[in-house]
């Protein structure tokens, strides 16, 4: 993300871990977010400017990801949390969901189990062929190109 160098990148964590304690080390670093609670589970977005701030955020809060909370990173703010009706084995629910709001163009990554990887989407012209994701991203691992 930090080789785009492209900026305000929104990061989007939270669930059934995630509490105010992390709240001192943004207003420390000085980290402009905002707090949504929209069922009994937190969750932050932060806005980042620069490279440093990334790195910083990332540091902090990889393990949320890393335990299966929900993490999310796009170049907008494109996360919503909605009501919907979600429909389960033998039931329907009422939940409040993430919902990612579809623009033009829009770029966002999500985390694979245990942090174990990650997933873009994007229909951007920036992303739109495997050449070009592999010159974004670094070469020390596997990128596989759907």
């Amino acid at each position: 993300m930090t080789r785009l160098n492209r900026y305000p990148i929104f990061v989007t964590f939270g669930g059934g871990f995630t509490d105010e304690e992390v709240e001192p080390f943004f207003q420390k670093h000085d980290l402009s977010y905002t707090k949504v609670r929209p069922n009994k589970n937190l969750y932050y977005s932060v806005q980042v400017h620069d490279a440093s701030e990334l790195e910083l955020l990332l540091d902090e809060t990889y393990w949320y990801g890393a335990v299966n909370e929900n993490f999310f990173i796009s170049f907008t703010n494109l996360l919503t949390f909605e009501l919907r009706m979600v429909k389960g084995w033998f039931f329907k629910k009422e939940r409040t969901v993430p919902v990612i709001r579809a623009t033009k163009e829009m770029s966002f990554i999500t985390m694979e189990h245990d942090f174990m990887g990650y997933y873009l989407f994007s229909n951007e012209a920036c992303f739109n062929t495997e050449d070009k994701v592999k010159a974004i991203f670094p070469d020390d691992g596997t990128i596989e190109f759907y």
